[in-house]
């Protein structure tokens, strides 16, 4: 109760303060909309010039593709990122309309920086594990690709660290390379030697951690030492992010 109730007040502290180093250079973009009518043609349009600003910021545009995030930046006037579009051509199909349209997004990058926190609200975090297995030049990044896939399901946003996120989880996970005792000496595995993660506000409070002490061990098991890693982070990234989720949900 007593981590919940610190945990909201930090977040409650960092809602109106962000800065960002990213420049948003491009402010023109082409693109093109289908839709039943020709306006549903022109928002769809519209949706995918905001994903070229949303891009800058999150890891995954897909996590808006569904949301209301889109639609309300698009509908909202005084929240809009579209400052102006023009349809260079229409193509009626069999059953829908397709738009080409030219869009003008908006330059100003703090007011885009202030609508993303205001729509994403507190539910941001940016995501930084390193993994690799000992003695091997293994180096990837499948156990962050887990993790991140697992918080986006949960309905959290995993934003680029320009971004100033909530959340930052942050950490290492190292594998040793063995041989399987119930097959053929080829047959390679990957056993969890070390791991330490950190969940951190922005101040740089960890307001979690998981290690390898609280993380049953993972095997990985391949034909080589790469298929062998990819099984293991596998494991490794669903026991972390159920971990995470977890510690958030507390």
């Amino acid at each position: 109760m007593v981590k919940k109730t610190i945990i909201t007040l930090i977040l409650f502290a960092l809602i109106g303060s962000f800065y960002s180093s990213v420049v948003f250079a491009s402010s023109t973009v082409e693109v093109t909309g289908t839709g039943i009518t020709k306006e549903d043609a022109i928002k769809d349009g519209l949706r995918i010039a905001v994903e070229e600003i949303l891009g800058v910021y999150l890891v995954s545009k897909s996590q808006v593709k569904d949301a209301v995030i889109q639609y309300d930046i698009i509908t909202t006037e005084s929240a809009g990122f579209v400052e102006s579009y023009k349809v260079l051509s229409t193509t009626k199909k069999e059953d829908f309309f397709e738009c080409f349209l030219k869009v003008d997004l908006v330059r100003d990058e703090k007011k885009i920086l202030k609508i993303l926190r205001e729509i994403l609200g507190k539910r941001t975090i940016s995501i930084a594990i390193t993994e690799s297995i000992e003695k091997s030049d293994y180096k990837g990044d499948f156990l962050e690709q887990g993790v991140t896939s697992a918080l986006i399901s949960r309905r959290y946003y995993i934003v680029k660290p320009s971004f100033q996120p909530t959340y930052w989880i942050k950490g290492y996970a190292k594998g040793i390379e063995a041989r399987s005792q119930l097959s053929d000496k080829s047959f390679k595995v990957v056993e969890l030697m070390d791991m330490n993660i950190s969940i951190t506000d922005n101040y740089g409070t960890t307001v979690a951690s998981i290690n390898t002490l609280n993380i049953k061990r993972c095997v990985g098991s391949g034909n080589n030492l790469d298929e062998a890693g990819r099984d293991f982070f596998k494991c490794l990234s669903v026991k972390t992010s159920e971990k995470i989720s977890q510690e958030f949900t507390k």
